[in-house]
């Protein structure tokens, strides 16, 4: 139900301020009222209740009304709260003082009840289009940021990160055509080792930048498509092998699902989101063990998902830390095993599987590892007879 629009209602004299009140009343508008300045300046100072809009008379004891126009004026919380005068002294001098004051309208006593109504609608109206223009032209200022974010850091982060690792790999052939020294050897696998961890960070930095501000949208309009789940997962597998080598650990698929069956999205994004589940698995796990990476199909649900289980050995995660793991820069036992990056991949895994429809949830028990379960809708037999390959959803 929307709340109705409310009205401070300021005169001293009874009869004046209840009939108004009644009109007021009669259409829809909640009243609040005050017998002269002073009382209606510490309505107003009561910060948990703003007035649409403010009727006062001029002429009242104390406090009058041009003196509460000039303190509600102070105020920044009353800035665009129309103020109108409801007075009989309506002679060119009063109206001119109270125009300079910033009055919103001046109407003389007696008045019409209409002209009344009339008038606080027309003042609500502007208010309402007033704000309705600053929230929109706030909103283009800060997707306009946000494009501009997304852009700096495309460019700035990975840009300098490319020649480094271009430059380096051209030094190290030479290097080593010179039959470099074992500590050169050393030396070289250890800025390769930290390009490639700047570089990779540099990617999720991008990459949850734009799935965090609204950037992945234009991505998923220019670049999604229907494409086989089997294999984007096997090419995310087919990414980690260094990992899975230093590990020496084995990664064991097990398919269900059809190598046709097609989920609607962007590759490069998709195939990230594995490969972070994928690095997680391998890191959280002790040397020489098997992991398992399941696709299956949940034909529950109409339109069908796939399903698709990493399941670890590893370490596990304590279950006061299991609620936080989507967040970002968030790594449990960070204290006690020395972790690489900000925290990014999860949180990075969970937005990629929102924004392409699906889900990503985790189970984890301390000593007995880890199961991460991501689910896809896929194309089905009508989107595909109806729509053919490319075409959206």
């Amino acid at each position: 139900m929307t709340p109705r629009e409310s009205v401070l209602l300021v005169d001293d004299d009874d009869d004046i301020l209840k009939n108004i009140a009644i009109i007021l009343e009669l259409h829809e508008f909640e009243v609040r009222t005050a017998t002269d300045g002073a009382s209606a300046l510490a309505l107003l100072q009561d910060l948990s209740w703003t007035p649409s809009v403010i009727l006062s008379d001029i002429a009242m004891p104390g406090l009058n009304g041009f003196q509460l126009l000039e303190a509600v004026k102070m105020m920044p919380t009353l800035q665009l709260v129309p103020f109108i005068f409801l007075s009989a002294q309506g002679t060119r001098l009063s109206i001119s003082e109270g125009r300079k004051k910033g009055v919103d309208d001046y109407i003389v006593k007696p008045f019409d009840p209409k002209e009344l109504i009339a008038a606080i609608r027309h003042r609500l109206d502007r208010v309402h289009a007033l704000q309705t223009q600053t929230e929109t032209n706030a909103a283009k200022v800060v997707n306009n940021v946000r494009s501009f974010l997304i852009q700096m850091l495309s460019h700035e982060l990975r840009t300098p990160l490319t020649y480094i690792t271009g430059g380096f790999e051209l030094l190290t052939d030479t290097l080593r055509a010179e039959t470099a020294s074992d500590d050169m050897a050393i030396s070289i696998d250890l800025i390769r080792s930290g390009t490639a961890r700047l570089t990779r960070l540099a990617e999720q930095v991008v990459r949850f930048t734009e799935l965090m501000t609204g950037g992945f949208e234009a991505r998923m309009g220019e670049a999604a498509a229907w494409v086989s789940l089997v294999r984007l997962v096997d090419l995310a597998a087919s990414l980690v092998t260094t990992e899975l080598a230093e590990q020496r650990t084995t990664l064991q698929k097990d398919y269900h699902l059809p190598p046709d069956a097609e989920v609607w999205g962007v590759s490069e994004y998709l195939v990230a989101a594995l490969i972070e589940i994928l690095r997680n698995a391998i890191v959280y796990s002790a040397p020489d063990v098997t992991l398992c990476l399941r696709l299956e199909l949940d034909s529950y649900p109409s339109p069908p998902n796939a399903i698709l289980r990493v399941i670890d050995h590893g370490r596990g995660i304590a279950p006061e830390h299991l609620e936080k793991v989507w967040e970002v820069m968030v790594q449990p036992d960070r204290k006690v095993y020395e972790q690489q990056g900000f925290g990014l991949g999860l949180p990075i895994v969970y937005h990629t599987l929102r924004a392409h429809g699906g889900t990503a949830q985790l189970e984890s028990a301390v000593g007995v590892g880890t199961t991460v379960t991501l689910t896809l809708p896929l194309r089905t037999a009508e989107q595909a007879a109806e729509q053919g390959a490319g075409a959206a959803p």
